[in-house]
């Protein structure tokens, strides 16, 4: 298959804003674009660290820690401030890469809730397929206060294809086959002095309004999970 089907085709595109917003780790929806840089601690005992920052501002939003790691390959996703997102682990027994996110409890959400992130045995490209469970979101009118609301919670179907050597992908909320739409890009910065002598590993991801930027954050994990194969 070639590489711009899922890496290269829509690098062009802007990301589609989602209204109502889609949360699913409840505080991390953002009105705005937001581009996350997405790295590899360059020196770590465990060799897994890593960060994901605002690439704009450079603040830390979330961070996996090696030494939380666990004998089963759990990981603890943190946000900026150290508070406990959720957990991503691998499925052992499957065919094809699998892995499982826990969605921990927030005072807004008190139930914890969970999906599986599948892998697609596909040549020269990465294709996963996760269906997420969102949160109720709560929609304010400005102009009709009265009509203010709250959208049901459901289950939404994401795909992510991408060219992970290169580092150019793209996630959709629902298949792009079928007309799912951009909601994120990734992409890889220009190279630094540090990478070449680091090989840390350094990525973008354009996230459009209105996607939880946790669950991108899960998503990029899970891809650079697959990549280690």
């Amino acid at each position: 298959m070639p590489f711009g089907l899922g890496s290269t085709q829509h690098q062009n595109e802007t990301p589609v804003p989602q209204y109502p917003p889609l949360p699913v780790f409840s505080q991390y929806v953002r009105s705005t674009p937001t581009t996350l840089q997405m790295k590899e601690a360059k020196i770590s005992f465990s060799g897994d660290d890593f960060k994901v920052l605002d690439a704009t501002t450079g603040d830390v939003l979330f961070k996996v820690d090696g030494k939380l790691f666990s004998i089963g390959q759990k990981k603890v996703l943190l946000d900026g401030t150290g508070n406990k997102v959720g957990e991503f682990r691998h499925r052992l027994m499957t065919l094809t890469k699998t892995f499982e996110v826990e969605c921990f409890p927030t005072l807004q959400f008190p139930t914890s809730s969970s999906f599986t992130i599948e892998s697609e045995i596909t040549f020269a490209s990465t294709k996963m397929m996760a269906t997420i469970p969102t949160r109720p979101a709560y929609i304010q009118d400005t102009k009709d206060p009265s009509q203010s609301r709250w959208v049901e919670a459901g289950r939404k179907p994401f795909v992510l294809k991408a060219d992970w050597r290169s580092k150019n992908g793209n996630i959709f909320l629902g298949n792009p086959k079928a007309g799912g739409q951009l909601v994120a890009k990734i992409y890889r910065p220009s190279f630094t002095v540090g990478e070449m002598f680091f090989d840390a590993q350094t990525y973008h991801c354009e996230v459009a309004p209105g996607i939880d930027l946790a669950l991108i954050a899960m998503l990029l994990l899970a891809l650079d999970e697959k990549a280690k194969d």
